[in-house]
């Protein structure tokens, strides 16, 4: 799963504890799929619960990892 297919910006950083932070911005049509997709994950991994805050836009400029 590519955030650019969704047509989504943001970030994306995995947690020492396993947890896994995705800041996403996009269409409300485009955020909700790609939260869909989120909630399924890929077929390797686990997803336990996906929680959703909305913030403040940060305008961000393409998708990145954080590390």
């Amino acid at each position: 799963m590519k955030a650019g297919e969704y047509q989504i910006t943001g970030t994306v950083k995995n947690e020492a504890d396993g947890t896994v932070v995705v800041e996403a911005e996009g269409s409300k049509e485009q955020v909700d799929i790609f939260l869909a997709d989120l909630k399924e994950g890929p077929g390797w991994a686990r997803v336990d619960d996906v929680k959703v805050t909305q913030l403040p836009v940060a305008d961000y400029n393409g998708f990145r990892v954080v590390y």
